[in-house]
């Protein structure tokens, strides 16, 4: 301690000493390529705090500067570069343009490294990406920007969008990323908003990722959001907005009222029943029409931030509006943002971040988009004398008009509130200690409210009906870290150590009652309803953890990189028997562009940078399903009985357990182990990069079967029973050049090719059936050596044409295989020769609605005041189950593509059966329903021109952007719907996706936007 003690007093003596010598340093700092003022160029002394940056003319002033320090001039997109004071009191500095940004700062778990420092894969998407789109959540600008990273949008208002990294790990459990705001854990990011976003970093395989432990294994996605300049800047206030309008990205047609009874007939005439008499039936409706409207969508976007010099600030305050292309949908959200960094002394910084969010959304009737769907044309909407029409004169179908009329009060309405302070010390210049405090916390309440009416005796409401349910939950994170770097001549090192706090405490809770009298929304309380009708539910979960990491890098020379990680976690979710749970990694990187081998590539600009990496981790999944292995007592009616004698009329209340839960279930662990490499050659203006990866799922929670003899209404329980693989490649490719001063372009294409397989299931194991179901019959199998979650279906290998094709289909015993089939059905493959249809042996794996692969493709053009960006997305080898074509019960409408390609007599078809596809085993899940969901969309093409700089500062502007954008405006795809992207829910279970059954239609943007900065 003495020791400790004695070097405290020395440090503190020299840097005393060395702050006698001071001087002020002033200059102009240009750009070498364009001779103009570098504009926000940070200029610090090196191994301080002291700094400052550029202003808007290029100069700088920094006092209180060593005489023989070294000054680093840096900015994000030129060449960093360090000039020693030698005692003068003028430093003119010229940048040059830097295409390599191998010295830009990254955001890891808990820090901060340089590109060039990278063990791993690691991309990072930047504001400029992400504002460029007029999305209301986003991740959505992430589509086609990373490799590795699947993102499927809904076109519903204020949805979230699906995000899966390298492929699928799980079965049961929760597969989206962990988001990380400012190293605060949130579930989703909904309640940000585009214009508070600096930077999205991506961690992606196991080696980045497992700082962040147990929560893990479905990847990390860190958001950085703005702040104040990190040096003295006078205010700087921000608007960004836009306002556009919205449509169907693909208008989908359905059949007429001609083509409708058409097909009618004919499959009246297959059924040989008497055909509908349509005489009195002229209407011709288009009832997809009715459903869909034009809808206005806008942002404003308005912040103030600036540095005082001891301080840092940033205030923003955004609004959006969303209206849906379905009617009667909207989303409003409103954010309000603050964040400061103040530095007390050199030893002691300080700061907090304050997320408020409040979102306001009227969900759409997805029954009344269905009944759209299947309506026939020849029902008009309403009758002739105004009343709305009834549908089941033909077909058990609602008036959609109807219902989205009288349906239409449901109602979110949601406050979230994310507070952070923190507290950083540094004792040592190169030691510092942080702690950090979070409160996570959200209310969200819901209303759904139906009027008495009557459209017929089959669409009605004879007692008026409300439900509300309330859910909040609370959050609070403490964490504490302790840093130390060092350089000792070639030998570069950091050291990094915590632990982590966290206590999470949700609730929920619903009441439904009938027979209220609505005068407003004021009027909808449960006790303003009948309160006999009253039933009540609720629920909630409690979950603390504990958590301990650190992390060591080390480089030598700048050549050979070694970063590792160790998290030891613990948590309440678990038995106590399993409760802990270690996650190491360790990753190398050799840059060998600087060996001396490589000098003369290097010098003549072939290659300019070369990094081979390689990565190993361990990395957890605790979202699994909540009280999967605790035993519940449930108590009801259904188990109370009379004791005492004949005719008693006292009754005991009973209890019984109806669910056996497996009590050592644990958590699902990734082991994923990566090789990859960085290349940049032709002067920085190639850039490639190529990675391999192999991630394993192992102890995936999975359904295990058992007896119904036991007791429990379930046939299965969860079990740590199977091993789940997932590996493929990852390819980045881009280019960037200058040709002039005036005209500068990039183009980038990424590529990421994916295997998913479940390679072990533990004994007695089986697979299992699951999705939506007809008749009972389910498509999506999951079993042992196929993907998760993939579609098994009966092999259509044609149609039959006459009755003589039916009877000669035969096994080659001579058993008849569909011998109740008539013309114009499906012509089932009998895959095991038996004469018998089975879903265990003649069913055929298909795929699943996951892709095989994921591209993307960036463009960028730049001439003067003029800039032009285009992204172009797709996706190949993944499958969707229409299931809205086969879920038929009786007359309802075909769509358009039905009627051009249907079998309507021998030989017409061999592809599409007939107008009675709902009759005999037509319906069941077959090779025809199952259809490819590749596409290629022009996802963002943006236009935008900046008002020359001598005009805006006449106007008193610094920065004056105007831009027009189409998002979506473009998709090429066979899928026969109204989109091929099946965006399901975060957390729906990954054995239930990739099925349309109505599924809320994407939409194209056309916006106009302004970028104005004072």
């Amino acid at each position: 301690m003495r020791g400790l003690f004695s070097i405290f007093i020395v440090l503190f003596c020299s840097m005393t000493m060395y702050g006698q010598e001071n001087i002020t340093v002033r200059g102009i700092v240009t750009e070498r390529e364009t001779g103009e003022s570098a504009i926000g160029v940070s200029v610090v002394v090196r191994g301080s705090s002291i700094g400052t940056a550029t202003s808007i003319d290029g100069d700088y002033s920094l006092s209180n500067v060593p005489k023989n320090a070294v000054l680093v001039f840096s900015s994000i997109g030129r060449m960093s570069q360090a000039v020693e004071v030698n005692g003068q009191t003028v430093l003119n500095v010229v940048l040059s343009e830097d295409a390599a940004l191998l010295d830009e700062i990254v955001v890891v778990g808990y820090g901060t490294q340089t590109v060039r420092d990278l063990t791993a894969p690691i991309a990072v998407v930047k504001a400029s990406d992400i504002s460029k789109q007029a999305v209301a959540n986003p991740m959505q600008a992430l589509q086609g920007k990373v490799s590795g990273v699947m993102v499927s949008t809904s076109g519903a208002p204020g949805s979230s969008p699906s995000i899966r990294i390298r492929g699928l790990g799980t079965v049961e459990s929760n597969a989206s990323p962990l988001y990380v705001v400012d190293d605060m854990f949130v579930s989703d990011i909904s309640f940000l908003s585009s214009n508070d976003i600096e930077s999205m970093t991506i961690l992606k395989d196991a080696s980045s990722s497992a700082i962040y432990g147990v929560r893990a294994a479905n990847g990390v996605v860190l958001i950085t959001t703005k702040k104040g300049s990190r040096y003295e800047q006078k205010p700087t206030i921000d608007y960004n907005g836009y306002v556009g309008v919205q449509s169907l990205s693909n208008n989908f047609k359905m059949s007429n009222s001609e083509q409708y009874k058409t097909l009618m007939g004919e499959k009246s005439a297959i059924q040989n029943v008497k055909p509908i008499d349509f005489t009195n039936y002229t209407a011709d409706t288009d009832w997809l029409d009715q459903a869909v409207q034009s809808a206005m969508m806008h942002s404003h976007g308005l912040s103030i931030s600036g540095n005082t010099g001891k301080s840092n600030y940033f205030v923003g305050l955004n609004y959006l509006s969303q209206e849906g292309v379905i009617i009667n949908s909207d989303y409003q959200r409103t954010n309000l943002r603050a964040a400061q960094d103040i530095n007390v002394n050199k030893y002691i910084k300080a700061g907090y971040n304050i997320n408020l969010s409040y979102a306001d959304q009227n969900n759409t009737n997805g029954d009344a988009l269905g009944s759209a769907f299947y309506t026939p044309p020849v029902i008009p909407v309403f009758n002739a004398d105004g009343s709305y029409s009834d549908p089941s004169e033909v077909v058990r179908i609602a008036n959609s008009a109807a219902q989205f009329h009288y349906n239409k009060f449901n109602k979110t309405k949601g406050f979230k509130y994310l507070p952070n302070i923190y507290l950083e010390v540094k004792p040592l210049a190169d030691l510092k200690l942080k702690s950090s405090f979070t409160l996570d916390g959200s209310n969200s309440n819901n209303k759904v409210y139906v009027p008495v009416y009557r459209v017929s005796d089959s669409q009605k409401n004879e007692l008026s009906t409300f439900r509300k349910s309330d859910d909040s939950y609370m959050n609070y994170t403490f964490d504490n870290t302790l840093t130390y770097s060092k350089v000792i001549n070639k030998h570069r090192f950091s050291a990094m150590a915590g632990f982590s706090m966290i206590h999470f405490h949700s609730s929920w809770l619903e009441a439904s009652v009938s027979d209220i009298s609505y005068i407003g929304e004021s009027s909808l309380y449960i006790k303003n309803g009948d309160q006999s009708t009253l039933k009540v539910n609720d629920d909630g979960e409690k979950i603390r953890s504990l958590s301990y990491f650190g992390r060591f890098f080390y480089a030598h020379d700048d050549k050979y990189l070694l970063t590792t990680t160790l998290r030891r976690d613990g948590s309440s979710t678990f038995p106590s028997a399993n409760r802990w749970a270690t996650a190491p990694s360790v990753g190398l990187a050799w840059i060998a562009s600087e060996e001396g081998f490589m000098n003369s590539l290097r010098e003549s600009k072939t290659i300019d940078y070369l990094k081979l990496r390689a990565s190993w981790g361990i990395m957890g999944n605790n979202n699994v399903p909540q009280n999967a292995y605790r035993t519940v007592v449930n108590s009801g009616g259904e188990f109370s009985t009379v004791f005492g004698p004949w005719g008693s009329a006292n009754i005991s209340q009973g209890a019984n357990i109806t669910a056996i839960k497996e009590s050592t279930l644990t958590w699902e662990t990734v082991r994923e182990y990566d090789l990859g490499f960085e290349i940049k050659m032709l002067n920085s203006r190639l850039d490639f990069e190529l990675d391999y990866y192999h991630r394993t799922t192992r102890d995936a929670i999975f359904p295990f079967p058992v007896m119904g003899v036991n007791g429990s209404t379930s046939y299965s329980i969860l079990r740590n029973n199977a091993d789940i693989l997932n590996k493929g490649f990852e390819f980045t490719l881009g280019w960037h050049d200058k040709i002039n001063d005036d005209f500068s372009y990039n183009l980038g294409f990424n590529l990421a090719i994916n295997k998913n397989e479940i390679v072990k299931l533990a004994p007695g194991t089986i697979p299992f059936f699951s999705g939506n179901s007809v008749n009972g019959s389910q498509a999506i199998y999951t079993q042992l050596g196929r993907p998760v979650g993939e579609f098994y279906v009966y092999d259509v290998i044609g149609i039959f044409q006459n009755e003589q094709e039916i009877l000669d289909y035969k096994s080659s015993n001579g058993t008849p295989i569909q011998p109740e089939a008539k013309p114009g059905d499906f012509k089932y493959a009998d895959l095991n020769d038996d004469g018998i249809l089975d879903d265990l042996n003649d069913r055929t794996s298909i795929g699943s609605y996951m892709p095989k692969g994921v591209y993307g493709i960036n463009l960028g053009l730049n001439y003067k005041a003029i800039d032009f960006s285009m992204d172009i997305q797709g996706v190949w080898g993944n499958k969707i189950y229409n299931f809205k074509r086969v879920q038929r019960f009786g007359n309802e409408n075909y769509d358009h593509d039905f009627y051009t390609n249907r079998w309507n007599g021998e030989n017409s078809s061999n592809t599409y059966p007939s107008a009675d596809i709902n009759g005999r085993k037509n319906p069941l899940p077959n090779t025809f329903w199952i259809e490819s969901g590749a596409y290629i969309r022009l996802r963002n093409i943006q236009l935008g021109y900046t008002i020359p700089e001598m005009s805006s500062k006449k106007m008193g502007i610094s920065k004056l952007r105007l831009f027009v954008t189409a998002q979506n405006p473009l998709t090429l795809f066979g899928y026969n719907g109204m989109t091929p992207e099946m965006s399901g829910t975060g957390v729906q279970k990954a054995t239930e996706q990739g099925i349309d059954n109505q599924i809320y239609p994407s939409s194209a943007t056309y916006t106009f936007g302004v970028n104005l900065k004072f």
